[in-house]
């Protein structure tokens, strides 16, 4: 059987980030400004034939910012469904069916949850603020289950929280949210400078270093029976953005002035907590990054590059 990996959206954050530590690996890299559109079902049933994947690591979505997704939420909704409905269907057709493997945001969960485990997945809403694109995740969820159950493709779903670390964009507007915190803050030198967060900083929210993520997928890839289905990634650990923002200006030793801009266009979801029981009795010895080194490995990532 073939070895091959083929990663798709490795042209972002995470898919250039995977590719790098899979280097010793046969990678295929499949992004939209090379290669063809996901959602030409036939073009890309004609690809995985004729190269024949062990995996597929599906990373492609059209997402953004929750502004951004909020703005155009018909056309993020219908895009990530075509995306995975052709990938889905295209496999369906391949003797030899690969591995799928789906990395699933969070939001996915439903707003009620305090501790967003497996099983209640799929019970109740997800938050206002995330509905288009969390309801598109959830639509992948499905087709994973069907495809399963009718075509024998094993996939494995991989619910992931917020990410930071080096190698994503440098401007912060573009960049994962704590990447931006740390982008801006390098920008500061002086202690009358002033800082701006949107709303009070209470929110809180879980953050997984991009190296752990890649370790544990680096680790996925040599499990020989999957029976993984859906997995959180996670620590079970959440912090205050505030108090994610001193310190990091601890680190980078600035002192401004914080400023709390008020954001009435949109609520935001106040908690987000993935439960990793079940990753605990997977992978039983991993051991994440210690936050201030992740911390420390961003900075410095971000201050050679600024």
């Amino acid at each position: 059987m073939s070895n091959k990996i083929l990663i798709l959206g490795s042209n972002g954050f995470v898919g250039k980030a995977i590719a790098k530590k899979l280097r010793n690996k046969t990678i295929f890299k499949f992004n939209r400004k090379k290669n063809f559109d996901l959602r030409n079902e036939n073009k890309l049933t004609r690809f995985l034939r004729k190269k024949k994947f062990k995996y597929i690591l599906n990373l492609a979505a059209h997402v953004g910012s929750v502004h951004y997704v909020n703005k155009n939420q018909a056309d993020v909704y219908s895009d990530n469904i075509k995306i995975d409905l052709s990938i889905y269907n295209s496999v369906s057709k391949l003797k030899v069916k690969p591995i799928i493997i789906n990395f699933i945001a969070n939001c996915v969960y439903p707003e009620k949850l305090k501790s967003q485990v497996e099983y209640k997945i799929l019970d109740g809403s997800p938050h206002e603020s995330v509905l288009a694109f969390a309801n598109s995740r959830r639509n992948t969820l499905s087709l994973s289950k069907f495809f399963n159950n009718q075509h024998q493709i094993i996939t494995i779903n991989l619910v992931i929280p917020s990410l930071y670390g080096p190698g994503d964009y440098l401007d912060p507007n573009r960049t994962h949210a704590l990447n931006g915190i740390i982008i801006r803050s390098l920008k500061l030198n002086m202690k009358n400078d002033i800082f701006d967060i949107w709303g009070d900083g209470k929110i809180k929210r879980e953050w997984l270093f991009i190296d752990d993520l890649t370790n544990v997928v680096s680790k996925i890839l040599n499990i020989k029976n999957h029976k993984l289905d859906i997995l959180n990634i996670a620590k079970n650990k959440i912090y205050k953005n505030f108090y994610l923002i001193k310190k990091i200006h601890k680190l980078i030793s600035i002192k401004p002035k914080i400023e709390n801009l008020k954001n009435n266009e949109l609520k935001i979801h106040k908690e987000r907590k993935l439960n990793n029981s079940k990753f605990k009795k997977v992978f039983k010895n991993f051991n994440f990054t210690d936050l201030d080194l992740s911390l420390k490995k961003t900075i410095n990532y971000y201050k050679k590059k600024l």
